[in-house]
């Protein structure tokens, strides 16, 4: 059984994932969507993990996928009066 605080953590990253992806997309609704459609089936995937090693490690997936996110991806917006990104 997992303890309330690998709990909160999951649930934290869960939560700050998500965020992350709605910042990072801003605008881009089918993006968000996508994300957070694999976001929910990757948590629910590993929704009955008790190795708390496990855990952590999952967790730590998670947050450097938000950092990955927030460090390496660009949304560009076309602008068609100077017709440039």
């Amino acid at each position: 059984m997992t303890s309330t605080k690998t709990r909160r953590a999951v649930l934290n990253a869960y939560k700050y994932l998500l965020k992350t992806q709605k910042e990072t997309f801003h605008g881009d609704f089918l993006a968000i969507s996508e994300a957070r459609r694999k976001t929910y089936e990757e948590f629910l995937k590993n929704k009955d993990e008790t190795d708390e090693k496990e855990i952590n490690k999952q967790i730590n997936q998670a947050l450097e996928a938000a950092e990955f996110l927030k460090s390496n991806v660009i949304q560009a917006v076309f602008d068609e009066k100077t017709n440039r990104f």
